[in-house]
C-alpha cells in the first residue's frame, strides 16, 4: 500500500517537470523594439538562444508576396504588435490578413543562424531578406482558397551585411486564435535545430509509450471481453496520444505533412469530445451503477451529435463552438471527480484515492493543454504530461487486474477444495461404511451404465449374488461386533478375488453382496468366477460352529448372465431378480454352492476370466 501511494505521489510530481519552463531564453533580456532587434553589442556565444519577443512591425489587412516583401521592411510599420500574442487581443477581428516584420542586426562575422518557428496558427509565408523561404498551408485573401496548417521547424538564416529581414504574412479564416503566439527563437543553426529535434524526440517517445500502453490494454480486453474497463481506458490512452501528437512539436503533422490544419483541428476537437466519454465509461463499467449507465447513454447521444458536427461542418467554424466542447469535457470530468471524491470519503481506501488521483491527473493534462492556447511558451511537453497520466492509469489497471487475478486464484483454490470435499462426500455417500465396498445406491448407477454400454458394444453382463450362510446364527453366537468383523473379512475376500478394474462389488443389504462382471462372455465362465469367489471365502477359515453346512463361514452364490444387445431380459433389474432367484436356489439345495436358474448352452465354450486363485 505504501508503495502504491509513493508511486502515485512520484508520478504526480514528475508531471510538473515536463510541463513548465521558460524555454531556452537568454540570460540577459533582449527585446524587439519597434520592429528591430539589435544583437551587435551582445556577446553571442554558441549555446545562446534568443527569443524574438517584443514589438514586431504589424500591417493589418495586407499580404506580402515575393515582389512586395522587401517594401514592408524598408518602410516603417504603421504600428507595432506584441509578440507572442494574438492579433485579435486588441482592436482587430479574428479573421483577415496580416503582415509581421522584424529586422535583426547581428555582428558582421556571425555564422549561419537558425530560426525556430513552433506551431504558428493558422498558416504563414516566411520571407528572409526579401526571398520566400517557407510556406505553411495556403495564405490567401479569400476564405475559400485559404488553407490552414501547423508545423514546427527550424530554418537557416544567413545574414547579409550584418542584417536579417524577416517578413511573416498570414491569412486567417479558420481559428479564433490567430497570430504569432509561440515565440520564435533565434540562435546558431545547429544548436536550435538540435533543440527542436530533442523536443520532437521526447514527445515521440512519450506518444509511442502511450500507443504501446493502449495496445496492451486493448489486448487485455481482447482476451477477457467480460471486462470492458481495459477497452475504455485504452481508448482514453489512444485519445491522449493523438491529442499530444498535434500539440507541442506537432509530431503527427511531421508524419502527415500534406494533411493540413483541418486534420489537426478535427483531432483536437474530436479528442475534447470523446476523451471525457471514454473516461466516464471506464468508471461506469468498474462501478456498474445505474446512474452512471443512464448518464453514459445520454452522453452517447451527445457524442453522436458532436461527431456529425465534426464530420459535416466546415473546419473553419470549429473554434466558434470551442466553449461548448470545453464545457462538455469539464462538466463530465467534474462529475467523475466529484463521484470519486465521495467514494474516497465513504470508503477511505487506497483504491479510491488512486482512482481520484488518476482522474485529477487527466483533468490537469487537458486543462494545461487548453491553457497552452493562452500561456505562451508555458508548457514544454504535453506528451510528457499525458504519458504520466497514462502510465498512472495503466498502473491502476494493473493493480486492479492483479487483485482480480489474485481473487480468481483464491476462488479457484476454494473451488478445488470444495470440489475435493464434494467428491469425498459423494464417494462416502456411495460407500458402505462398514465393509468399505460400494453400497446399493452406487450399484444402481453402475448397473444402469453397464447395461447401456453392453447394448452399445454388444458385451455381456454377469450378476453374482452372494449371501453368508447362517449369518443370523453367527451373530447370535458371537455378537454383533464379531458379526461386523465377519462381514468385513468376507468383503475383503470377495474384493481380493476380483482382479479386473471393471469388476464391481457392492453390499446389497445385511449379509448379502452383489458382484457385477462387465464383459462376461457366457454363463459358464461366470459360474467359474462365482465358484472361485465361494472358495475364497471358505478358505478364510472363519470358525462358524452353528453352521449346518460347514465348520467355517461359507457363502451361497447365485449367478446369472445376459447380453443386453441380444438377450431376452428386459433390463438390469430383471437380471438382478434372476440372480436373486438363483441365490435362493443355492440355499434350497444345501447352501455353500453356486447355482443359476438359466442353464448354459452346450455349444458355448467357457472362457475363464482372470481371478485370484489364492
Amino acid at each position: 500500500m505504501r508503495g502504491a501511494v509513493f508511486l502515485g505521489v512520484l508520478i504526480g510530481l514528475t508531471t510538473l517537470f515536463p510541463c513548465y519552463g521558460r524555454g531556452h531564453h537568454s540570460e540577459e533580456l533582449v527585446r524587439v523594439e519597434e520592429g528591430i532587434l539589435d544583437l551587435r553589442g551582445l556577446p553571442f556565444d554558441y549555446e545562446r538562444r534568443i527569443p524574438l519577443e517584443g514589438e514586431w512591425g504589424f500591417y493589418w489587412n495586407r499580404l506580402a508576396s515575393p515582389r512586395t516583401a522587401s517594401s514592408f521592411v524598408s518602410d516603417r510599420a504603421p504600428e507595432f504588435l506584441k509578440v507572442p500574442g494574438y492579433w485579435n487581443e486588441g482592436e482587430y477581428p479574428s479573421f483577415g490578413t496580416v503582415v509581421y516584420t522584424l529586422t535583426i542586426y547581428v555582428p558582421e562575422e556571425s555564422d549561419t543562424l537558425g530560426l525556430k518557428l513552433k506551431n504558428l496558427n493558422p498558416n504563414y509565408m516566411l520571407f528572409v531578406n526579401g526571398r520566400k523561404v517557407y510556406t505553411s498551408g495556403m495564405v490567401h485573401p479569400e476564405q475559400r482558397m485559404s488553407r490552414s496548417n501547423s508545423v514546427s521547424l527550424v530554418l537557416p538564416l544567413v545574414p547579409e551585411e550584418g542584417r536579417i529581414d524577416l517578413v511573416i504574412t498570414q491569412s486567417n479564416w479558420h481559428t479564433n486564435n490567430p497570430g504569432l503566439f509561440r515565440t520564435p527563437i533565434v540562435g546558431y543553426y545547429p544548436v536550435v535545430l538540435e533543440d527542436l529535434m530533442r523536443e520532437k524526440a521526447i514527445d515521440t517517445l512519450f506518444i509511442g509509450g502511450m500507443i504501446l500502453l493502449s495496445l496492451f490494454l486493448y489486448f487485455s480486453f481482447f482476451y477477457n471481453r467480460d471486462d470492458w474497463t481495459p477497452f475504455w481506458l485504452g481508448s482514453v490512452v489512444i485519445s491522449a496520444a493523438l491529442y499530444a501528437s498535434v500539440k507541442g512539436p506537432l509530431v503527427l503533422m511531421d508524419l502527415l505533412p500534406k494533411a493540413g490544419g483541418s486534420l489537426r483541428t478535427g483531432i483536437i476537437y474530436g479528442v475534447l469530445l470523446y476523451y471525457p466519454f471514454f473516461t466516464f465509461m471506464q468508471y461506469t463499467y468498474r462501478k456498474g451503477q445505474e446512474l452512471f449507465k443512464l448518464i453514459g447513454k445520454i452522453d452517447a447521444v451527445i457524442i453522436g451529435l458532436g461527431t456529425l458536427f465534426l464530420v459535416l461542418a466546415d473546419k473553419g467554424v470549429y473554434t466558434r463552438f470551442e466553449l461548448l466542447f470545453l464545457s462538455h469535457a469539464i462538466l463530465l470530468s467534474f462529475f467523475v471527480i466529484f463521484t470519486l471524491f465521495l467514494d474516497l470519503i465513504r470508503q477511505k481506501t487506497i483504491e479510491a484515492a488512486l482512482d481520484l488521483t488518476g482522474e485529477v491527473l487527466l483533468f490537469l493534462a487537458v486543462l494545461f493543454s487548453v491553457l497552452d492556447n493562452f500561456i505562451p511558451n508555458g508548457i514544454r511537453s504535453l506528451g510528457g504530461y499525458f504519458f504520466c497520466f497514462c502510465l498512472f492509469q495503466t498502473f491502476l489497471q494493473a493493480r486492479y487486474t492483479g487483485k482480480t487475478n489474485l481473487m480468481i486464484k483464491v476462488l479457484a483454490e476454494r473451488n478445488r477444495t470444495l470440489k475435493d470435499q464434494k467428491d469425498q462426500y459423494e464417494n462416502q455417500a456411495l460407500m458402505d461404511h462398514l465393509t468399505r465396498v460400494k453400497n446399493r445406491r452406487s450399484l444402481d448407477s453402475f448397473l444402469r451404465k453397464s447395461w447401456e454400454m453392453g447394448q452399445l458394444l454388444g458385451q455381456g453382463i454377469g450378476i453374482i449374488m452372494v449371501d453368508i450362510d447362517y449369518f443370523k446364527k453367527y451373530n447370535d453366537a458371537f455378537g454383533h461386533k464379531k458379526g461386523d468383523a465377519c462381514l468385513v473379512q468376507v468383503a475383503e475376500a470377495l474384493s481380493g478375488s476380483l482382479k479386473r478394474n471393471q469388476d464391481f462389488i457392492a453390499r446389497y443389504g445385511g449379509e448379502e453382496f452383489i458382484i457385477v462382471i462387465q464383459g462376461a462372455d457366457s454363463l459358464a465362465s461366470l459360474q467359474i468366477i462365482a465358484e472361485h469367489l465361494r472358495q475364497a471365502v471358505e478358505d478364510e477359515n472363519l470358525p462358524h460352529p452353528q453352521s449346518e453346512c460347514s465348520p467355517f463361514v461359507t457363502i451361497s452364490v447365485g449367478a446369472e448372465f445376459q447380453n443386453p444387445a441380444r438377450g431376452n431380459v428386459a433390463g438390469p433389474d430383471e437380471l438382478v431378480h434372476r440372480a436373486d432367484m438363483a441365490l435362493y436356489l443355492a440355499k434350497n439345495r444345501g447352501r455353500n454352492r453356486v447355482e443359476s436358474v438359466s442353464a448354459p448352452e452346450k455349444e458355448e465354450q467357457a472362457e475363464v476370466l482372470e481371478f485370484d486363485d489364492q
